[in-house]
């Protein structure tokens, strides 16, 4: 059950999006703060030399970096506040341990965010990893031990940000595209700015590799735990991207108009049925961001033009059908019209 103390800003992520991905909410590199906290051998070798780099740091005015000592005298006083952070409040771990590994986890993110700045960071795919771990939910310090212990360091430069990057629906994209609605991708500063104008639907184009699926997960999670807080931007992209994409030709289709772009380890099918899985998770807010262009959509989808071209020009056969009966229309017209004015010179001959 989710505690929604407004105290706890570290959430468990909920049941319904565990399964979907269980590698975008469990730690692989490195793990943070108490839900998932392991002595496993890699995890607290990268930590510690992430650490160790960390306590050799300069201060400003060229003396030593803070010692142990101070800096465990910062967490121990930051304990009882941090545990409050947690919505599990039976942590298995004591109040020696507790402190460790925050003094631990929060420098190693430090210095992370240090050397990425100074461009430190020459192994892109280590850096990677350790990403994709700070972005999960359930991985994570409060951030006002972060900002402590930093203070601490005395470094004049600032720590990195922790890389943020009515129920009803539409129809998927390949039910829209008969009615002659456009697909388009947007050039825009945000993935989820989209926008909708005169039978043209623009989204910005977005890679979907693992990195994405981790930041969609984690953030519907932090906005379902906390709504309040954090509103619910994500929640709604899912919301409409889900709506638009069903199965694997929905897929194909954006792909085909730049929007979607798979990447090796995700195809069409995989994609299609992750968005399903999200879908099944979130719903559609009549107050939302995106209410008109759902409107909008929905509303031309179900006019009198858009019925009519799906219904007639949806596929070859139904065009050929239409102009077919169109001919047999005019040809009927014209056999008439030949009928009467052959039927006037009947009568015509006869009067003279």
């Amino acid at each position: 059950m989710v505690n929604f103390s407004s105290v706890v800003c570290i959430y468990r992520v909920p049941e319904s999006l565990v399964g979907i991905s269980p590698k975008a909410i469990r730690p692989e590199k490195v793990s943070i703060g108490p839900y998932h906290h392991s002595k496993s051998k890699e995890s607290e070798e990268t930590k510690m030399k992430y650490f160790e780099a960390f306590l050799s740091r300069k201060k400003r005015d060229g003396s030593a970096g803070p010692d142990l000592s101070t800096l465990f005298k910062a967490a121990r006083n930051m304990e009882a506040e941090a545990r409050r952070c947690y919505d599990d409040q039976a942590i298995a771990m004591s109040s020696a341990e507790f402190v460790a590994m925050m003094v631990l986890d929060g420098c190693f993110i430090i210095e992370l965010f240090l050397q990425d700045q100074e461009d430190k960071l020459k192994d892109v795919k280590e850096k990677d990893r350790l990403v994709m771990d700070l972005l999960k939910l359930e991985n994570q310090l409060p951030f006002f031990v972060l900002e402590r212990l930093f203070s601490l360091s005395g470094d004049s430069s600032a720590p990195g940000q922790e890389h943020r990057p009515f129920s009803d629906s539409i129809q998927c994209a390949t039910q829209l595209r008969p009615s002659e609605i456009i697909f388009k991708p947007l050039l825009a500063e945000s993935f989820l700015t989209i926008d909708y104008h005169k039978r043209v639907l623009q989204i910005p184009p977005i890679t979907i590799n693992d990195i994405t699926i981790t930041i969609f997960i984690n953030s519907i999670a932090l906005e379902q735990c906390c709504p309040h807080k954090t509103g619910s931007l994500f929640t709604t992209y899912i919301a409409f991207m889900s709506s638009l994409i069903n199965t694997p030709r929905d897929v194909a289709l954006l792909s085909g108009n730049g929007i979607i772009i798979t990447s090796f380890s995700h195809n069409d099918h995989s994609i299609a049925d992750l968005l399903n899985k999200l879908g099944k998770t979130v719903y559609f807010d009549k107050d939302c961001y995106l209410s008109k262009q759902f409107r909008d959509v929905e509303a031309y989808y179900n006019s009198h033009w858009g019925t009519f071209l799906r219904t007639y020009f949806s596929a070859p056969w139904s065009f050929i059908s239409v102009v077919s009966a169109c001919i047999l229309l005019l040809l009927a017209a014209a056999q008439t019209v030949v009928s009467i004015l052959s039927y006037i010179k009947q009568m015509s001959d006869k009067g003279k």
